[in-house]
C-alpha cells in the first residue's frame, strides 16, 4: 500500500543518516586520536564527543601559532546527560604553541573545558562554557592554565560551572563583553602577580563571593562597567 510504501522510505532514509553521521569523520572524534599542528575549521554542527576522562578531545602541540574556529560546533563529554556531579574529561589540552585562538566553539559537560600547558598567548572569541561538573568539593574549571603569558576572552559565556579561571603562574588576562552566571566557586582563582581588566561584563549568582571582591582570588585587576547581580 501506500502507507506502507511511504513507511519503507522513511526508514530507508533514517537508516542512511545514521550511516551517514557515522561515516562522517568531523561527527565523532575520540579523545586522544586528534594531535593538531596546525590551524582547524570546523564545519557547523558538528558534535566533537571526548570519549574518556583519561585522554582529551583535542590536543593542540605546534610551533606556530593556531587558530580554532568551531564554526558553532559542540564539544560534549562522554559523560554529558549524567547527572552533573559525574561530569568529568578534558576538552582541549594545550600542549604547546606561541599563541593558540578558539572561537565559536560550545564546551557541555566536563570537568575541565581548557588546559594549557606551555603557551604564549591566548585568545577566547564567542566560546561558551556551559553545564560543567558541579556538586563535588573541587570545583570544575572552564580555563586553565599552567602555563600562559596572557588570556584575552571576548563575548563568551561561562555559566553552571565552578570556577571560570584558574591559573597556577602569573598571567595577564583581558575579559570583555562576557557573562558569568551560576557559578558555583569564584569567577578567578590567579596567582598572585596575575593582572588584567574585566570590561562590560555581567556577572550573576557568584556562589561564594559575597561580595564582588571574593569573587576574584589573588592578582590585581581594573574593573569598569560590569553589572553585577545577586552576587
Amino acid at each position: 500500500s501506500r502507507l506502507n510504501a511511504m513507511l519503507r522510505i522513511f526508514l530507508f532514509c533514517s537508516l542512511f543518516a545514521l550511516v551517514a553521521c557515522a561515516k562522517n569523520p568531523e561527527q565523532r572524534l575520540l579523545a586522544g586520536q586528534a594531535t593538531l599542528e596546525q590551524s582547524l575549521r570546523i564545519e557547523q554542527d558538528t558534535i566533537i564527543w571526548a570519549a574518556s576522562a583519561e585522554a582529551p578531545g583535542l590536543i593542540i602541540d605546534s610551533q606556530e601559532p593556531v587558530v580554532l574556529d568551531f564554526g558553532g560546533a559542540r564539544v560534549l563529554s562522554s559523560t554529558f546527560g549524567e547527572s552533573p556531579e559525574n561530569y568529568t574529561g578534558l576538552a582541549i589540552l594545550l600542549r604547546q604553541s606561541p599563541s593558540v585562538t578558539i572561537r565559536n566553539a560550545t564546551f557541555c559537560g566536563f570537568e575541565t573545558g581548557i588546559l594549557a600547558e606551555a603557551v604564549g598567548q591566548i585568545h577566547l572569541e564567542n566560546c561558551q562554557f556551559i553545564d560543567f561538573r558541579r556538586g563535588v568539593p573541587a570545583p570544575s574549571v572552564a580555563v586553565q592554565l599552567q602555563q600562559a603569558s596572557s588570556l584575552k576572552v571576548e563575548r563568551c559565556r561561562f555559566q553552571h560551572l565552578g570556577r571560570a579561571f584558574q591559573f597556577e603562574a602569573a598571567v595577564d588576562i583581558q575579559v570583555q563583553q562576557s557573562a558569568f552566571h551560576w557559578l558555583n566557586a569564584q569567577v578567578l582563582e590567579a596567582a598572585q602577580k596575575s593582572r588584567g581588566s574585566f570590561v562590560q561584563n555581567t556577572f550573576f549568582y557568584i556562589g561564594l563571593a559575597e561580595r564582588e571582591e571574593r569573587a576574584f582570588g589573588g592578582g590585581t585587576f581594573a574593573f569598569r562597567q560590569n553589572h553585577w547581580a545577586h552576587v
